[in-house]
This record gives structure tokens, sequence and C-alpha cells, in this order.
């Protein structure tokens, strides 16, 4: 039976840093990471808006895809033939290092 008066923590409680255990850094490294990695697409794009379009040159650009992706399936690009981020027109069957999977 719980103790009404005892305390239920999160993991992610930061308040007593001396019971810091492996497995709740674990879990708030983890957390940061999944929330990091899945802004990285979003925040280049961000930055790449901000500044205008970039060269087919620095974006790597290709015409033809690459590891299953696409122009076509990314959120950057708008048919026919237009990128958000890309500077002229590009094929739907290519490529660049802005790709993020349209969701």
């Amino acid at each position: 039976m719980l103790n009404p008066n005892s305390k239920v923590r999160s993991p992610l409680d930061l308040r007593d840093k001396d019971t810091l255990s492996r497995r709740s850094l674990f879990v708030r490294m983890t957390g940061f990471l999944i929330l990091v990695g899945g802004s990285l697409p979003l925040l280049i794009g961000s930055m790449a808006e901000a500044q205008g379009k970039t060269s087919k040159e620095t974006a790597k650009y290709q015409e033809q895809p690459k590891d299953g992706h696409s122009c076509s399936i990314c959120q950057y690009f708008h048919p026919p033939h237009t990128c958000q981020l890309v500077e002229g027109d590009v094929n739907p069957n290519g490529w660049c290092m802005f790709w993020a999977k349209k969701t």
C-alpha cells in the first residue's frame, strides 16, 4: 500500500541532484537526443529559409534519388519542380542534403 505522504517522482525531476541514477540520466539524455534529432531538419530548413534560397551546389543537389529519398517526397518540394530551399528548377526524382520526409 502506498503511503499518502510519499512523493512519487518523475525520472526527469531535477530537484535532488544527489539521487541522479544512471537510468534517469539515460532517460533524460535519450529524450533530449530525440528532441534535438527530430528538430534538426526543421532547424536546417528554417535557417536556409531565413537566408533565402541556396544554390544547388551548396545543397549538394543531384538529379537522382539517394537511399530511396527524392524531392517528390520531401516537405520542401512544391510540384511540379520547385523547392522551398534550393534555387532553380529541381527534378522530382532529385535529392539534396536538406531532404526531410513530408509529414
